[in-house]
């Protein structure tokens, strides 16, 4: 073994009793107080050209095991690596020195990164576009070591060629190996059919230009998929420019997953068109380049994270760059199959035990740029008596939706509007009959909560509430939150009664007088009552509350026995069928339950 620490591992003492380490792979801390001084000693000799016989001769007794049992930490928990595992590779002494930077960035992800950063040195990716931006992007990536990029001007001005020899006159002072190879210039790019001739024999397609070219970057996309290459793009929007993806070796979504995610997110925030961008140029063009090269080293170099995909995002207001992860959008003509044969990125076969791994799972949902879920805040709501939240999907099957949800904490109510969002952003099969959607940490939940709404759209509350007389006035009992709401209400004036019917399913009728508020059903009165409470509050304080005609929290209820109990109380002439729903990546990502329950029979319970 020849360990080599990694390039951007950093340490530090810890007092006087140990040593704390930390790269980009992750931390540790070793306790002993001569722990900082034995890094300190060994950390400039880790650098691969020594095997770890080499670096114990000498050494004896109890200090060799310590040198030995460090490195071997060091190995295991991957701030340092065996370069002689690594892959070979043919980079000379003098590109190892020229190219250090790119090559230790190339590390971030693992080891082989000479083999990796060698194997972006020699790809042959076809650059389109035109005006400052292709020519700084040439720039960028001949800095980055790309030995010889070829490109193709698209309707570009007379100027460039000349700027692009520029660019490759000034790389090769320091670098006699760079070239350039540039195409003819065409007025514009063929139709989609007749890309493949152009792309043949390159790795991947990089567009960039000065202008917004939204078809052009969705017809090489498709091309470049078609292809069997991946493509990267730089596109103007009114205020910003989004470049990516950055997707690895197996490609999780394209450019037109980012695009239409991008389009959905800006629909759902509702917010007015701006004028079109003037074209890029200057350090704006340089700043876009650099994004998308940098990419495109990632990209190739396999500084990626397996299943993930990502779009960077710049200001052209504030120059702020922001990465933004994204998922496969199901309207995609592109990258269709592959969208719909996966559910959810790698990682997601880890089961959502409960609210802080689906809190965990929903936030990576959430974004502005390119969420399923635009839009997940308190706006300028008063948050009393309840935390307030509003929830805007970005894509549902009837268009942009947002939703509302109360809870005792601000994590309560997200987790409930996101849960209540993204049950209305299931795809829901054609039937004549009635049918529900809810979501579970478990298909027994999922289908329990479905039948629960099922029954709550089809029942009549009357069926099961008793008669004015025998509704009691609500004061919140023994449970502490639900004084606090029947105190709040006393306040708004009303006067709160609630009427219970237990069974095989429960349901709580919270009234005003004699003005129905709320309905709830729920597997127990308790949890229907506390349930019904909570948005018939919200209501009289102006909010109209989505997901509480059930219990809105998962997981409350062990639902591998309630589910069969709830189904077995059904009369025999309700056929229920139960399917899960068609949802996107996203949406399946945080939710992995989902269920849709069709009523077939004109029975009741």
């Amino acid at each position: 073994m020849k360990p080599k620490l990694r390039t951007d591992c950093v340490y530090v003492p810890v007092g006087d009793e140990g040593v704390f380490l930390q790269t980009a792979f992750g931390s540790i801390e070793l306790a002993g107080a001569s722990s900082y001084r034995l890094v300190e000693r060994i950390a400039p000799y880790l650098d691969g050209s020594r095997s770890l016989d080499d670096l114990l001769s000498g050494l004896t007794g109890e200090r060799r095991d310590a040198v030995a049992r460090l490195i071997e930490t060091l190995v295991v928990r991957g701030l340092a690596h065996d370069v002689e595992r690594d892959r070979p590779h043919g980079l000379t002494d003098a590109e190892l020195q020229r190219y250090a930077a790119e090559i230790s960035f190339v590390e971030q992800s693992g080891g082989a990164a000479e083999y990796r950063f060698e194997r972006f040195r020699l790809s042959q990716p076809l650059l389109i576009g035109g005006g400052a931006p292709l020519a700084a992007l040439v720039r960028v990536l001949l800095r980055l070591g790309l030995r010889c990029p070829t490109v193709l001007p698209v309707d570009a001005e007379p100027g460039l060629s000349g700027a692009l020899h520029q660019c490759l006159a000034a790389a090769r002072a320091t670098d006699p190996q760079l070239n350039l190879r540039i195409l003819p210039g065409v007025p514009s790019l063929p139709s989609v059919g007749e890309l493949g001739p152009v792309l043949a024999g390159y790795d991947a397609v990089l567009h960039c230009d000065d202008r917004a070219q939204a078809g052009t970057a969705v017809e090489l996309a498709r091309a470049a998929r078609e292809a069997g290459m991946s493509s990267l793009h730089a596109m103007v929007l009114d205020a910003g420019v989004l470049v990516g993806p950055v997707t690895g070796d197996q490609p999780y979504g394209c450019w037109e997953c980012v695009w239409l995610r991008h389009c959905d997110a800006v629909a759902a925030s509702r917010a007015p068109g701006g004028k079109p961008s003037a074209p890029l140029s200057g350090p704006m063009a340089g700043l876009v380049a650099g994004v998308l090269g940098s990419a495109y080293l990632a990209s190739v170099g396999g500084v990626t994270t397996p299943g993930e995909s990502h779009v960077s995002h710049i200001d052209l207001d504030s120059a702020n760059t922001t990465t933004h992860t994204f998922f496969p959008h199901p309207r995609c003509a592109t990258c269709r199959p592959a969208a719909t044969a996966r559910a959810a990125p790698s990682g997601t076969d880890t089961p959502v035990t409960g609210a802080d791994a689906l809190a965990k799972r929903a936030a990576v949902a959430v974004d502005w740029c390119v969420g399923l879920i635009s839009r997940l805040d308190e706006g300028d709501h008063e948050q009393y008596p309840q935390r307030v939240v509003d929830v805007t999907v970005a894509a549902t099957h009837s268009g942009p939706q947002t939703v509302r949800a109360v809870g005792a904490t601000r994590q309560a109510a997200r987790l409930r509007a996101v849960v209540a969002g993204l049950e209305l952003a299931a795809d829901l099969p054609a039937t004549t009959g009635p049918q529900a959607t809810a979501a579970g940490l478990s298909w027994p939940e999922a289908v329990g909560r479905a039948v629960l709404r099922l029954m709550a759209q089809t029942l009549p509350t009357a069926a099961v509430v008793p008669p004015p007389g025998q509704r009691m006035p609500f004061d919140g009992g023994d449970d502490q939150q639900l004084r606090m709401l029947a105190d709040a209400a006393r306040l708004r004036g009303a006067d709160l009664r609630l009427a219970t019917h237990d069974g095989a399913f429960a349901t709580a009728v919270v009234f005003d007088g004699e003005t129905p508020l709320w309905t709830t059903r729920a597997t127990t009165a308790s949890i229907a009552r506390r349930t019904a409470v909570e948005a018939a509050v919200a209501r009289l304080y102006g909010h109209q509350v989505a997901g509480f005609d059930i219990p809105p929290d998962l997981g409350e209820v062990p639902w591998s026995e309630a589910c069969d109990a709830l189904l077995a109380s059904l009369d025999r002439t309700w056929q229920i069928v139960a399917q899960p729903a068609e949802r996107c990546a996203a949406s399946g990502y945080v939710l992995p339950f989902v269920a849709t329950v069709t009523l077939e029979g004109d029975g009741r319970p």
